[in-house]
């Protein structure tokens, strides 16, 4: 069985081999040496020269366009302008990561050689470092371009790309206990914010999230005016929404009193962030360590656990956890429900106990 890393380099190796690189010019062109790819050639040479005439046959097939085309040219063309205008943000940006993972891995490969094996490669690539939901997620975007090519007419097919087995792990939110040692630690950060108290600022924002489920993304770009803070109100627009639906939620009169400290009718953000996105997981990724609240790697183990908080207490209560997150449909929301708070009983609870330990019982 060939080795995913040497699977790999065969594989890209071949296709220049084809183009006509020599040797010499395919390892400087895959960053190795030529002793590399001269051993790989030999010891795998069955393989090499299957794989050596199809790639030559694709080669003689197609045309001066499709020889120059690749996936990255075909998404700043034709995919991104017609097919993401108007979507969020954070979908552009998703897209773009999964072409630059491409890129690294793949390097301009052209859309007409795309087939089933190149997406072994890149998704065997991925798994190296990334989890099977991510991989999920990366080859999904990647087939979105390439059904939108082939409909387009610049591609004949579409490589056929099988999700990878995700594992469901068990929903995870903050505990109360949780909840209240990481209000607690958020009065200990120092310093200032776009120049609002930092303490305050991280407050304000942990009792909204816990209050309404809001998404991170979505209550970082509320704006001030959308806080009512006479009837304890936030609406979340639709436009920061990824539902595309806006909701009015209720927070807390304690939230209040904290969202009072940091409010400013000038200003047009609540939250106001004046440093890159990812560096408020990192902040928050100190302030649970200071709590002493146990996580894991992830933006998923942070913000959204307070999301999930949210969606389980609501449950516990008795009321929609679906209204609440805005979700489409039940099945969705029940990945947020925590058993711990939501209190669903196990058969264990139920059962009838053996003789034996009734006996002892009376």
């Amino acid at each position: 069985m060939i080795q995913a890393k040497t699977r790999r380099l065969l594989f890209l190796a071949v296709r220049l081999a084809a183009e006509g690189l020599t040797q010499k010019q395919t390892a400087q062109r895959l960053n190795t040496t030529y002793y590399i790819i001269s051993r790989i050639r030999r010891k795998y040479r069955s393989v090499w020269d299957d794989l050596f005439a199809k790639e030559q046959g694709k080669i003689a097939k197609a045309d001066t366009k499709n020889r120059l085309w690749t996936a990255q040219a075909f998404y700043a063309e034709t995919y991104r302008p017609l097919r993401l205008l108007g979507r969020a943000r954070t979908t552009v940006e998703g897209y773009e990561v999964t072409l630059n993972h491409w890129r690294r891995i793949m390097g301009n490969l052209p859309l007409w050689k795309i087939d089933d094996q190149a997406i072994a490669v890149f998704a065997e690539a991925l798994l190296h470092d990334q989890k099977p939901p991510t991989v999920n997620k990366n080859l999904r975007q990647l087939a979105a371009i390439l059904r939108f090519a082939q409909h387009k007419g610049e591609i004949d097919t579409v490589p056929g790309i099988a999700k990878i087995p995700e594992n469901l792990a068990m929903p995870r939110a903050f505990l109360l206990d949780e909840v209240s040692a990481i209000v607690s630690a958020t009065q200990r950060v120092s310093g200032t914010i776009a120049g609002i108290c930092a303490a305050d600022w991280w407050q304000a924002l942990v009792l909204v999230l816990y209050d309404c489920g809001g998404r991170i993304g979505a209550v970082l770009a509320t704006p001030t005016m959308n806080l009512n803070l006479d009837d304890g109100w936030i609406m979340l627009p639709a436009e920061n929404q990824k539902q595309r639906r806006g909701q009015d939620l209720r927070l807390h009169s304690d939230t209040m009193t904290v969202c009072r400290k940091i409010w400013r009718a000038d200003r047009e953000l609540m939250w106001p962030w004046p440093y890159h996105r990812g560096v408020v997981h990192k902040r928050f990724r100190r302030i649970l360590a200071a709590a002493e609240v146990h996580t894991w790697k992830g933006t998923g183990s942070q913000f959204h656990r307070l999301r999930k908080s949210c969606a389980s207490y609501a449950a516990a209560a008795g009321l929609d956890p679906v209204v609440q997150m805005g979700h489409s449909s039940a099945s969705v929301t029940a990945r947020y429900l925590d058993e711990r708070i939501i209190g669903r009983k196990h058969a264990a609870d139920v059962l009838p106990r053996p003789e034996v330990f009734a006996a002892k019982t009376a």
